[in-house]
């Protein structure tokens, strides 16, 4: 049966797995880069070059360039509420979850750059208000600590959570590259968060083995897994996440490490459990057609977003 595009692009969506400056789309990149001229370029097919990911290291570099166009107040008023914009007119989004990461514009550690978090929390906030407000778009945050920054980050990120949260704070997530940061130094950190009410949703297995994806689990007590396409190698652990209904936020297949690309092999789920987790996975080509996604499930206030401010795990 062959469904409608324009049925499916009119349906009301939540989305659970979006990053804040990852977000921003070519129209917002080229005004941030106009603001602040230098790295990254204002036209549009310079634009269209730069985005182009040579690997997952590149990938980050050109994600880092963006982010450090994010210097001032409004610009984080601005970025949140475009990215707002294009996700309830472009999307029919009604409800997200945006992952955001103050430590890279507050920048605590070094002088004469970065923001208060005052500032900063104040602007996100001011842009949530009027989202909803304008578009009907409910937006909730997740304070993400940039791994590759290390303790010092995650102290901050903590403490931003703790004591400068806004009303939308409902999680605390870990991001960034997953080589050589290891996940359990970050356990006191999620214990905390976990403490004060926040949920625990860390990025593992997306560059990693399974191995990442059980310490977040175990250690920083994994409500949700940012990607976790690397469970597919580890029965065991698909077994668990289908068990306990822990849901991974991936795609049918996981995305290619470079635009072009005619060599990646991403990991696509087959099978289902509780419709979260799956039994196994397998391997599949860039032309294979998409199989059963074992991440199906959404947390039940995204069906009703006013209901609740916090996600609960799907499938209980």
């Amino acid at each position: 049966m062959r469904v409608d595009p324009a049925f499916i692009a009119g349906l009301p969506k939540a989305e659970l797995h979006v990053h804040h400056v990852g977000s921003a789309s070519p129209r917002i990149v080229s005004e941030l880069a106009r603001r602040h001229p230098g790295t990254v370029p204002e036209d549009p097919e310079a634009l269209r070059r730069f985005f182009e990911f040579r690997d997952f290291a590149h990938f980050i570099e050109v994600y880092l360039a963006v982010v450090d166009l994010v210097r001032t107040p409004e610009d984080v008023r601005v970025l949140t509420y475009e990215v707002a914009r294009e996700m309830a007119t472009e999307q029919s989004l009604r409800y997200a979850e945006l992952t955001c990461t103050p430590y890279t514009s507050v920048r605590p550690h070094e002088d004469g750059v970065g923001m208060p978090i005052e500032a900063y929390t104040e602007a996100l906030e001011d842009a949530r208000v009027a989202a909803e407000r304008d578009f009907g778009l409910v937006l909730r945050w997740i304070y993400d600590i940039p791994g590759e920054s290390g303790l010092p980050a995650a102290d901050a990120t903590l403490d931003f959570a703790l004591h400068h949260a806004g009303d939308g704070l409902i999680g605390f997530g870990l991001g960034g590259p997953e080589i050589g940061v290891p996940r359990p130094q970050f356990q006191p950190h999620f214990d905390a968060a976990r403490a004060a009410g926040l949920r625990s949703v860390p990025h593992a297995g997306e560059t990693t083995g399974p191995q990442t994806v059980w310490d977040a689990l175990h250690l920083l007590g994994a409500e949700r897994i940012g990607h976790g396409t690397s469970a597919a190698q580890d029965p065991a652990l698909l077994e668990h996440l289908a068990a306990t209904g822990v849901p991974p936020t991936t795609r049918r297949c996981s995305a290619p490490p470079s635009t072009g690309s005619t060599s990646w092999q991403p990991t696509c789920w087959t099978s289902t459990r509780r419709a979260c987790g799956s039994s196994r996975g397998r391997r599949c080509g860039p032309a294979s057609p998409p199989t059963t996604y074992a991440g199906a499930c959404s947390p039940r206030s995204t069906t009703t977003p006013e209901a609740s401010t916090r996600p609960a795990p799907a499938c209980q």
